[in-house]
């Protein structure tokens, strides 16, 4: 049965995740065979005079994401929602968050992602976010940087006081392949692909502040069953 928790990440800014594990899952990318599950995961922060939602869950657990985001906050008093990807398992659940909302939320997105948002949902009031943009919200600064193709066209990151809203960046499957002939072609491309993803990687993180980032905050990632730990990791670019 999947398991949904929360924890508080940061006091300042006041930040909190919203997981789920999800175990009814069997394959990743309906290709990779994953006994382990995987999980989903979003942000919260509490600005004061702003609440910016980062992300969301499956479509299929948008009655346990609602629940959840009551738990930590009244949905009307969310001011911003991030979307950083697309993607079904991140952004499945934004249209009954919207209604529950009840108001325009601004909601912040790559071009991509805006197009892709009115593909999916037909949801067309979106601001769009140009790379390495930033935009001030309850007294604090947001940064975007654009990282298409980790892992679709429209993924974007999300910077805010040294800490990365991550994606699907840094976040990690790994599928154990039965297949020998896909083992062998597997074995084939993944240093290249390994060597691309970090480059890109780099760059990514190259146009983020010198300092870099105190905490990097994953989107997906395997499923930690003991669930004791919240889904992020120290620096950036670590893949689990």
């Amino acid at each position: 049965m999947p398991k949904v928790w929360t924890e508080k990440v940061f006091d300042d800014p006041e930040i909190y995740i919203l997981r789920i594990d999800d175990d009814r899952i069997k394959y990743f990318e309906a290709v990779w065979e994953i006994s382990e599950g995987i999980s989903y995961n979003a942000y919260l922060v509490k600005l004061g005079s702003a609440n910016v939602l980062i992300d969301g869950w499956k479509r299929n657990y948008t009655e346990e994401f609602i629940e959840t985001l009551s738990s930590l906050i009244d949905p009307k008093k969310i001011t911003h929602i991030v979307v950083n990807h697309t993607e079904p398992d991140h952004s499945g659940t934004l249209p009954e968050t919207l209604k529950v909302i009840g108001h325009d939320a601004e909601i912040l997105a790559s071009n991509f992602g805006k197009r892709l948002l009115e593909g999916f949902y037909g949801i067309k009031n979106v601001s769009v976010v140009s790379d390495g943009e930033e935009k001030e919200i309850g007294g604090r600064t947001f940064k975007f940087v654009m990282a298409p193709w980790l892992h679709w066209p429209d993924t974007m990151v999300t910077y805010l006081d040294g800490i990365l809203f991550g994606c699907d960046v840094g976040g990690g499957i790994l599928p154990s392949f039965h297949s020998g002939r896909l083992e062998r072609r597997s074995g084939e491309r993944i240093p290249s692909l390994r060597h691309k993803i970090h480059r890109h990687c780099n760059r990514t993180l190259q146009k983020l502040h010198s300092g870099g980032s105190r905490e990097t905050l994953r989107t997906r990632h395997k499923s930690d069953t003991s669930g004791t730990r919240a889904d992020m990791e120290k620096g950036s670019g670590k893949t689990s």
